[in-house]
C-alpha cells in the first residue's frame, strides 16, 4: 500500500525476499555510550506455537513499520509478522548512519525530535486496519527515522496501533513521544511495549507483544 521508490522497503502485495529465521547480526559499533544499547547478538527466541496465527483470530490487515539500526528492532518485527501476519515495511534514512555518526549526530537529532530524510515520501496505510510501529531508543527518544515515518503516514486517521521500542535499559520518553505523534494524526494507540537488553531475548516478552497485537484485532 505504501508508495515506495525503486529499491525501497517492502510494499503491500510484494513478496519479501526469504530470510533465515533466528539470529540476526548487529552492525552497531563496539563502543557505546549511555545513550545507546549494546548490540545483542543472541537470537530472539521463537514464540510457542500456541501463540501462532490461528483461525480463531479475526482476519485483520496489519502494517508493521519499523526502523532498525543494529537489527534488534527488525528481529522483533519479524517475530510479530511470523505470528500475526501483515506487510513488513522497514524505513531507512536516505543517508545511513555509521560508527562515526550514529552517536554524535543520530543521538543529537533524536534528542531534538528531528526527522531524517527517509526512503519514502508517503506511507499510505489506507488499506490496513491496524499498524505496528517499532523503533530503537536513541538518547531516550525515538530515532529521527521513525519520527519521519510517523510524519509520512497517509490516510491513517481512525486506525489503531501497537507500538514498541528496543533499548539498553531505559526507554525514557520514547513511547509517550510516539503516542502523541500518532494521536495528532488520528491514530489510536491501543498498546505499547518496551524491550531492554534482557527482555528482548525472552520468548515470554515477545509473546506478550504478539498477544497484544492479536488482541487489538478482537477489540
Amino acid at each position: 500500500m505504501a508508495n515506495y521508490p525503486k529499491g525501497g522497503a517492502h510494499a503491500a502485495g510484494v513478496k519479501p525476499k526469504a530470510e533465515p529465521s533466528g539470529a540476526f547480526h548487529s552492525t552497531q559499533p563496539s563502543r557505546h555510550n549511555r545513550f545507546f544499547p549494546s548490540p545483542l547478538r543472541n537470537q530472539i527466541p521463537d514464540p510457542p506455537t500456541f501463540f501462532s496465527r490461528t483461525t480463531d483470530i479475526p482476519t485483520m490487515s496489519r502494517c508493521i513499520i519499523f526502523h532498525s539500526y543494529s537489527g534488534i528492532t527488525r528481529g522483533v518485527a519479524r517475530k510479530v509478522r511470523a505470528a500475526c501476519g501483515g506487510d513488513f515495511i522497514e524505513v531507512k534514512p536516505k543517508k545511513n548512519y555509521n560508527a562515526l555518526t550514529v552517536y554524535p549526530l543520530g543521538g543529537y537529532r533524536a534528542m531534538k525530535g528531528r526527522k531524517d530524510p527517509i526512503n519514502v515520501e508517503k506511507i499510505d496505510v489506507a488499506g490496513y486496519d491496524m499498524l505496528v510501529i517499532g523503533t530503537p531508543v536513541w538518547a531516550w527518544k525515538p530515532t529521527p527515522v521513525i519520527n519521519a515515518a510517523i510524519a509520512a503516514l497517509k490516510d491513517c486517521k481512525g486506525k489503531t496501533a501497537v507500538i514498541y521500542a528496543t533499548c539498553g535499559s531505559d526507554a525514557g520518553e520514547t513511547i509517550e513521544i510516539m503516542r502523541k505523534a500518532l494521536e495528532k494524526k488520528g491514530v489510536k494507540v491501543v498498546g505499547d511495549m518496551v524491550f531492554d537488553k534482557k527482555t528482548v531475548r525472552q520468548g515470554k516478552k515477545i509473546n506478550e507483544l504478539i498477544v497484544m497485537v492479536n488482541a487489538a484485532a478482537i477489540a
